[in-house]
């Protein structure tokens, strides 16, 4: 009878009713003989009467099978777990002996693993040193008993090994150990289990940190702006080659990449395993005690170790974890020198003025080239160890010296490089893909571009990223846009934050790397994007070249005559802008800047709150009137598109009738077609103020003969056998028309 209560009780039958059936003498054997309505009277639910009258009480024996039945499929799983039985465990707990591990099994080992990094004091602030340079991120086992004093110790092991880094000697530096995120010294009683505890990381990381000991010698580091620019001669042997007869300075002679005094010459240096070349900007003539270039103790830009025999696309991807930079200042009153000396194990040195002289011409045509041309390619021009086996070159031009310094200052051309592959046919879906990406503007992006047939371009380099730039937005105005001349974007389905925030990422970019802009969003929606403001004026001037010319002439004619205008069609346009108000001669004028103001500001407000973050640091730069100038600037105009065409100093009298010929050419194009003459010569079909570097090849073959335009450098190829101006025009306007221009390596 309890069991049977029992039974119910766990089932949720009520008390009471359990109460009455005890005093009814209703048990089990009972129950079967009474039907649904006097049943349900005891026990209301269908379920619980149908289990009342199905159930049985168990034997002590089948229960004793149930529970054993129950121990061995848990100890069965238990095995499976590699868990000890509930017999061990229950005999285990009782003697306090736990073999196995519980809870975090981390706490309980002997020896943690950590990071250990290093970070050097350099221009005033600790900056981490990256595995090229002898840094990067170590991982190691300790115990945690170890102490703070012997992780220094085994840091300094591993990156000054035998005492000598890429920074320096030891012994020159001041060490200390700290934790991510912070500068203050570890105290060297301090262990590794208590930081563990103190932070609670995942993986404890510690950096070596090392600062030079003449850093801290203020007397010294004030006494750096009346010491004269020198090279250091200390480790470079006897004798060294000059460059000239007038420079009093010798070059830095070295079969390795050295380290630079703090007061040395500025240096830029790279070695492969047969040769080492160091161009070293020095005056021919040092007289002044005001040096030419502020220099850090470790602003020294090299490249180290390459191989010869390296693919060029590899090699490129590897400078920008090589190269360290800080921002230089430059003398441009004093004269600039290019020195390049070259030593091979295999050659006597120092090099005869013979072997010198031999090499000059093809050496200084090679920087020429590459500092000019190959600036934007964020490459250093390697040369050929066979063509410059020893060399010294003497250019007195500051111009060309003053680029290869703003080079290596620019911060894109040293930062970590990112290769975005495109899809032509699918160029807008992958480059917002790409940029949905935070930091993406803080990488040196390069771009490979997948042909229609599967087939990857050849070309690679700035004129390639224009080029999609250009296909991007060509793109997006016909497929995420409304409006003619000026254009909104509209919102669609599957555009959310993510996909809005990197098209303005990709504004950001074409901006901040190229001068590119979309001159064809209307200005009012820039405007507030850019976070400027924008008078009632532009608003509707906007807003004309935002309607199509019908609307604009139909709006026009009845701000200007109300009464003449054509009321059906002016309320034909006006409904089809959502405009529920009645057109009146005093009204009109309001109308329209309200539903200007609606369709380019107040609609797109969801895409202008996810373009103002990005674009916020533009728009500071710049104001109402700047956005406009520069807006109509970048618009192809024939007059600047002539004077950026740069021809050769000497033309024959061929060659200077086909420069006509394309000068005429370019005066006779409207601004459609000007585009894309820029986009063919440029890669963009904006004026980027590139400056269009025009060569003459010889005779051609009329079948062949084409113009051939290499975007990355924004040179073009003409060929000077033309008939006349008809036989010029109809080849290029046929190469233009093409619209097929694959990229290729010059």
């Amino acid at each position: 009878m309890d069991q049977f209560l029992s039974a119910l009780r766990e089932r949720g039958v009520p008390e009471e009713n359990l109460t009455q059936m005890a005093e009814d003498k209703i048990d089990q054997d009972i129950v079967k003989f009474l039907g649904e309505e006097k049943l349900s009277i005891y026990i209301p639910r269908y379920g619980d009467r149908v289990f009342a009258k199905n159930w049985r009480e168990l034997s002590s024996s089948e229960m004793e099978d149930t529970e054993q039945r129950k121990k061995k499929l848990i100890n069965s799983l238990r095995e499976k777990m590699k868990l000890p039985s509930t017999a061990s465990a229950t005999a285990t707990s009782s003697s306090h002996s736990k073999p196995g591990l519980r809870g975090n099994k981390n706490a309980e080992k002997k020896t943690r693993k950590i990071e250990l990094g290093w970070m050097n004091y350099q221009d005033s602030m600790y900056k981490q040193v990256r595995r090229p340079t002898g840094g990067g991120t170590r991982e190691i086992v300790v115990r945690k008993d170890d102490t703070v004093s012997s992780i220094l110790e085994k840091g300094k092991t591993l990156f000054f090994p035998d005492g000598t880094s890429m920074k320096g000697k030891l012994e020159d530096f001041e060490c200390m150990l700290s934790v991510i995120g912070s500068e203050e010294p570890l105290e060297g009683s301090v262990t590794i289990g208590s930081l563990y505890e103190q932070t609670n990381h995942k993986i404890l990381r510690v950096y070596l940190c090392t600062k030079p000991k003449d850093c801290s010698n203020s007397e010294l580091s004030d006494a750096a702006t009346d010491m004269p620019l020198s090279p250091d001669t200390s480790n470079t042997p006897e004798p060294a080659t000059h460059a000239s007869p007038s420079s009093s300075s010798p070059s830095l002679v070295s079969p390795s990449p050295v380290k630079r005094p703090r007061y040395g010459s500025r240096t830029f240096s790279w070695s492969s395993p047969n040769t080492t070349s160091t161009l070293q900007a020095t005056p021919a003539s040092q007289t002044s005690g005001q040096p030419l270039i502020d220099m850090s103790i470790d602003d020294e830009v090299i490249v180290l170790g390459y191989d010869t025999n390296m693919p060029y696309n590899e090699l490129v991807d590897g400078l920008a974890d090589t190269l360290i930079c800080s921002p230089l200042q430059v003398n441009a009153d004093q004269p600039t020198m290019f020195v390049e000396t070259t030593v091979s194990p295999d050659s006597p040195w120092p090099v005869t003025s013979q072997q010198l002289s031999s090499a000059n011409t093809v050496f200084e045509n090679q920087i020429e080239a590459a500092v000019v041309a190959e600036m934007e390619e964020h490459v250093i021009p390697i040369v050929d160890s066979e063509q410059a086996s020893t060399s010294t070159i003497n250019s007195g031009q500051a111009s060309t010296s003053t680029m290869a310094i703003d080079f290596f200052a620019n911060p894109e051309n040293i930062v970590e490089k990112q290769i975005i592959v495109i899809r032509k046919v699918h160029c807008l879906v992958d480059m917002i893909e790409a940029f949905t990406d935070n930091n993406i503007l803080d990488a040196n992006i390069s771009i490979r571009r997948v042909l229609e047939r599967g087939e990857v371009e050849a070309g690679v380099g700035s004129g390639v990223i224009r080029d999609c730039l250009t296909d991007f937005w060509d793109m997006f105005y016909a497929t995420k846009t409304c409006g003619t001349t000026y254009k909104i974007p509209s919102l669609h389905h599957k555009f959310k934050e993510r996909e809005w925030a990197a098209v303005a990422r990709i504004l950001a970019f074409g901006w901040q790397r190229f001068q590119f802009f979309p001159v064809q969003l209307a200005p009012p929606f820039l405007t507030e994007a850019l976070s400027l403001s924008c008078s009632d004026s532009n608003l509707l001037e906007a807003f004309f070249n935002y309607i199509s010319a019908t609307e604009k002439d139909v709006l026009t004619e009845a701000l200007g005559n109300f009464k003449g205008a054509d009321m059906d069609e002016l309320l034909s346009i006006l409904s089809s802008h959502n405009c529920s108000v009645l057109p009146t001669e005093e009204n009109l004028s309001s109308l329209v800047e309200e539903i200007a103001h609606k369709e380019m500001v107040q609609e797109p407000a969801f895409i202008i709150k996810c373009w103002k973050p990005i674009l916020r640091s533009i728009g500071q730069s710049m104001s109402s009137e700047g956005l406009k100038k520069i807006l109509d600037d970048l618009k192809p105009k024939a007059r600047n598109i002539t004077k950026s065409i740069k021809f050769p100093g000497s033309m024959s009298p061929e060659e200077q009738t086909t420069s006509n010929h394309l000068l005429r050419f370019v005066r006779e194009r409207d601004e459609k077609e000007l585009g894309l003459f820029l986009r063919h010569c440029t890669g963009s079909d904006l004026f980027l103020s590139k400056t269009i570097k025009v060569t003459f090849t010889a005779d051609q073959p009329q079948l062949t003969r084409a113009p051939l335009a290499h975007t990355c450098s924004c040179s073009l190829e003409l060929a000077s056998n033309y008939k006349d101006y008809a036989d010029f025009r109809t080849e290029f306007i046929s190469v233009l028309k093409s619209g097929v221009w694959v990229m290729d390596l010059a």
